[in-house]
């Protein structure tokens, strides 16, 4: 997920269908799904204790991790289901592709859909909402959301969640673990002096969510993402005031070990466990080139980095990475000239030496790649954008399939335009997708609106 610029000061409503099932207090999920804890949860307040100390480096398997398998049927994506009937569109304006809008997405107060994630019962996605109605730029009331099938979600407001701005959320056993921020001053109150803080957040068994320890510099810092490898969390971004990058390793989401041993990468980009251990991308900027170039380097425990073969590209990037049955594949955008992009992937079938993969149908040319998934039956699905040409704001959403992550084609457009594409993931369901479009209200407030988009497994094939 990346910020939205200049972005909302009033909250919105999403037309639902009737379907729809908008949560104002504390509702159990369905069976399996984690539920919003009780109305009677601590407060969440600023950690000001000293830091826990950062723990010892604890191996990582180096096997990719599995999918978490899903107990709920694909289910078939219809008008009566909630996605809406209107077609998407494809290169010539006709119907094309599988993604279906779902309108009766319940997003009361929301202003975002940060991340989603697949867990035992099906999908879990975060996001945030003004507290108490407040704007954008005022506090804030992190949001969870529940789907059994990715097209049918229940929305919930955790008094465990006031105040903060969920960003990244993976699902580990029974635990949901959560990174966002921490403010308890609105942006516009010139008067508060109380500092923002990053942190991590565990809900056990749909119990409360819970502010854990966390190293300084990663409370001071920025998160760029956060996943799992094997059994251990993840994250990588800015420590400190200098943002200095690094990568945080943690079994249990409080006990941390850190590295910036990083082979050279100025800005990690994308990282995933492959089959060599952990694969990463990142840049570097050339006073030469005077442009960022691509790296791609390689760690057998995630805290060591050595470098890896990649392309040599000036003014590319690699967004998100992923594993999969025919290799590692990435995505991204590399710059053509000084306003435009053209899409980008690459392909690996050990994690260190990496190819640049071809697109035969030229879909790629100016669009930018930022979200990769492997899907069970075999095959890559991977989201991306393409500007408008009639508003220079907004981009049209598309998706891309490749059999084996060397060639790629265009198989769909997702209907309504849209300032960010925020997040997506696939589950036994399907490929849910999530963007926000940025819109300016009557006053000259700052507004947004929530997109989601759905298609079933079976309907993604080249």
């Amino acid at each position: 997920m990346r910020p939205i610029p200049v972005f909302l000061a009033a909250f919105f409503v999403v037309a639902c269908g009737a379907t729809a099932q908008v949560v104002t207090s504390p509702t159990p999920g369905p069976s399996g799904v984690p539920t919003i804890a009780p109305s009677d949860v601590p407060t969440i307040t600023p950690a000001t204790d000293s830091p826990t100390p950062v723990g010892s480096p604890t191996p990582i398997p180096l096997t990719t991790p599995t999918p978490i398998a899903l107990n709920s049927p694909t289910p078939s994506v219809s008008p009566t289901a909630s996605p809406s009937s209107s077609p998407t569109n494809g290169p010539d304006n006709g119907p094309f592709g599988p993604f279906a809008k779902i309108d009766s997405f319940p997003t009361s107060d929301a202003f975002e859909v940060t991340d989603v994630t697949v867990a035992p019962g099906g999908y879990v996605a975060v996001g945030f909402g003004g507290l108490n109605g407040a704007g954008y730029d005022g506090l804030r009331q992190g949001i969870v959301w529940t789907s059994v099938d990715g097209v049918n979600w229940v929305e919930t407001f955790d008094p465990s969640l006031v105040n903060v701005s969920p960003e990244f959320v993976v699902s580990k056993g029974s635990d949901l673990i959560l990174a966002g921020t921490l403010a308890t001053c609105a942006e516009s109150d010139d008067s508060c002096t109380d500092v923002p803080q990053t942190g991590i957040w565990r809900s056990t068994n749909g119990g409360a969510w819970e502010l854990l320890p966390a190293p300084p510099e990663m409370q001071s810092g920025v998160i760029y993402n956060m996943f799992l490898a094997g059994d251990q969390l993840v994250v990588y971004g800015g420590a400190g005031d200098a943002q200095t990058m690094t990568v945080w390793l943690s079994q249990d989401g409080a006990t941390w070990t850190s590295s910036t041993n990083l082979a050279g990468m100025e800005t990690v980009t994308s990282m995933a466990v492959g089959p060599a251990g952990f694969s990463a991308f990142g840049t570097i900027y050339d006073d030469a080139a005077q442009d960022v170039v691509l790296l791609a380097t390689t760690s057998a425990d995630g805290q060591h980095f050595t470098p890896a073969t990649a392309p040599q590209l000036n003014g590319a990037g690699i967004e998100a990475l992923v594993a999969g049955p025919s290799g590692m594949v990435g995505v991204g955008s590399v710059s053509t000239d000084f306003f435009n992009d053209s899409g980008l992937a690459v392909h690996s079938t050990d994690g260190l030496s990496w190819t640049q993969a071809t697109n035969t149908d030229g879909s790629f040319g100016g669009s930018s790649l930022s979200r990769v998934h492997a899907l069970p039956a075999g095959g890559y699905v991977a989201l991306g954008y393409i500007p408008r040409t009639d508003d220079s704001f907004l981009d049209d959403g598309a998706a891309w399939f490749s059999a084996d992550g060397t060639d790629w084609a265009l198989i769909a457009r997702l209907d309504g335009g849209f300032s960010n594409l925020d997040t997506s993931a696939v589950g036994a369901g399907g490929v849910i997708v999530f963007a926000a479009e940025q819109t300016v209200l009557p006053n000259d407030d700052a507004g947004s609106v929530v997109h989601a988009w759905f298609a079933p497994l079976a309907s993604i094939h080249g």
